[in-house]
């Protein structure tokens, strides 16, 4: 199964404003689409580069392009990293971009294993909804996204949907009180909860973090047989 270190780039991609939140994720190698405000069709434009990777910012210098006649930029990037782009006129605008590179083979056994309940629907191209739970860090972040792009590549799977529904500053009772109204609605297929730094930065009692993380996994495996993936509490 692929692996990738979603904190690692959660982390990068924290405070990255981007134009679509679609288009703000793409794999190596492969052809997308980078809107600029204000660009016209066939307008040339120039712009400075760099990437962010895991050594560090690489400056890859000014460069010239032409919009397409949509008035959007095409552009392949090349290694994994976040790419920035800065436009060169009297009002600069900042763009940025994830590339990551295209998940291994599949594990169809290791899939199998860790969605017992909804692993085979998934692989067979039906419609699969995952459903984030969590604090700011899920809010903000973007790893949920990360993973059903990189499920949609590695299945093959275009019916995946992801929805957020997370509570900046509180903790894991969040969700437990809001669960008719707000998670239930949802139906999810596979779950995925990330919980644990507000609820230790105010001091909760660790055996009721885990009484209502558990409330929660059995709630939605009772109700829609939800594969629920816990991911590790934030580090306070």
């Amino acid at each position: 199964m692929f692996v990738i270190n979603l904190l690692a780039w959660m982390v990068c991609l924290l405070t990255i404003n981007t134009i679509h939140a679609q288009e703000s994720i793409t794999f190596v190698g492969e052809h997308c689409l980078i809107d600029i405000p204000d660009l016209h069709q066939q307008q040339p434009f120039t712009f400075s580069l760099r990437v962010l990777t895991r050594e560090g910012w690489l400056d890859k210098g000014k460069q010239t392009h032409i919009a397409d006649s949509s008035g959007t930029l095409r552009f392949t990037p090349d290694t994994q990293g976040v790419f920035e782009f800065t436009t060169i006129s009297s009002k600069p605008q900042t763009i940025r971009l994830l590339a990551m590179d295209i998940p291994s083979a599949l594990d169809r056994k290791a899939l199998l294993k860790a969605l017992p309940q909804h692993g085979q629907r998934l692989l067979d191209g039906k419609p699969i909804t995952i459903l984030a739970m969590g604090d700011s860090v899920t809010a903000t972040g973007i790893y949920h996204q990360l993973l059903g792009k990189m499920l949609r590549k590695v299945t093959g799977n275009n019916q995946i949907t992801v929805t957020v529904k997370a509570h900046p500053g509180k903790s894991v009772d969040a969700s437990v009180r809001t669960y008719d109204s707000d998670i239930k609605p949802v139906k999810p297929d596979i779950g995925l909860l990330m919980y644990g730094l507000n609820d230790q930065g105010a001091g909760g009692a660790m055996d009721v973090y885990l009484k209502q993380t558990r409330w929660l996994c059995e709630q939605l495996k009772a109700d829609f047989g939800t594969d629920m993936l816990l991911l590790q509490p934030t580090p306070h």
